[in-house]
């Protein structure tokens, strides 16, 4: 009886709307951008950088829209807030700090939908499926990413969408891998910490090379691969055509790596 209820196809669904709709809830809370400053340091900036976005539109100054500071995030991620926030920013209400968190926690539904895809598709067994949700469901990240202003799980769920359509494939050179490589460079145009998938095609490349003899094909494919990636990444973020653009986000790369490459001893 318990083995049928839990077959049911849609109980997964349910259980995650009901999750979804719990984070949306909590995300709600704390919404004065002015508590904002001592509670959520991040998200406060987050915010001072979208009305930096929106003064520099109101200026016509392209240098004030495109000083985001945060350049690996990626500037189509906060021009997405930012348009999502427009109708309210003068309207001096909390919508304008409840959207952007929306944004996270519908992410995070979708990852987790996506993930689900992923499980459906390898003909998972039911309790893996469970044990699966139950342990995405009490994630503390899960908790903490899905309930504030930050591209982690927008990323996040660009790159499961990648990962889907990978599999989808067969890493077989087709519609669907070319999907998987755009999505993929929407997930490095929100936060570069999406070239994390990076080794995953890398090995698809190898293992064509060595079960192919059609090398120029090959080479030929990697190209693309990397034209689309490059090309995407210059749209979503433009203000690197310029040598000042260009600069900033070198300048921010540069203090990231040597941030996180630091040990304590």
């Amino acid at each position: 009886m318990l083995h049928k209820v839990l077959a049911f196809s849609k109980l997964p669904y349910l259980i995650m709307i009901l999750f979804f709709l719990l984070l949306l809830w909590i995300a709600s809370g704390w919404l004065d951008i002015d508590i904002l400053r001592s509670k959520s340091l991040d998200e406060y900036v987050f915010h001072r950088v979208i009305l930096n976005i929106h003064e520099g539109f109101l200026n016509f100054d392209l240098r004030q829209i495109f000083s985001i500071y945060f350049y690996l995030y990626g500037f189509s991620y906060f021009f997405l807030n930012y348009l999502l926030v427009l109708p309210f920013l003068d309207l001096e209400t909390n919508l304008m700090v409840f959207l952007p968190r929306m944004i996270s926690t519908f992410s995070m539904f979708m990852t987790w939908l996506f993930l689900h895809k992923l499980i459906v598709l390898k003909n998972t067994d039911i309790w893996i499926t469970y044990l699966i949700l139950v342990l995405y469901i009490f994630m503390p990240g899960v908790w903490l990413n899905a309930t504030w202003f930050h591209p982690d799980f927008l990323m996040t769920w660009m790159m499961m969408i990648a990962i889907y359509l990978l599999l989808i494939s067969k890493f077989g050179f087709n519609h669907y891998f070319l999907l998987s490589i755009f999505f993929w460079s929407f997930a490095i145009s929100i936060k570069f910490q999406a070239v994390m998938l990076a080794p995953l095609y890398g090995w698809s490349f190898l293992d064509k090379v060595s079960s192919s003899n059609s090398k120029i094909e090959i080479l030929r494919q990697l190209l693309i691969t990397i034209s689309i990636i490059l090309f995407t990444y210059l749209i979503l973020n433009p203000y690197l055509l310029h040598p000042d653009g260009l600069s900033a986000w070198t300048d921010s790369a540069k203090f990231e790596f040597k941030k996180n490459s630091v040990v304590d001893i």
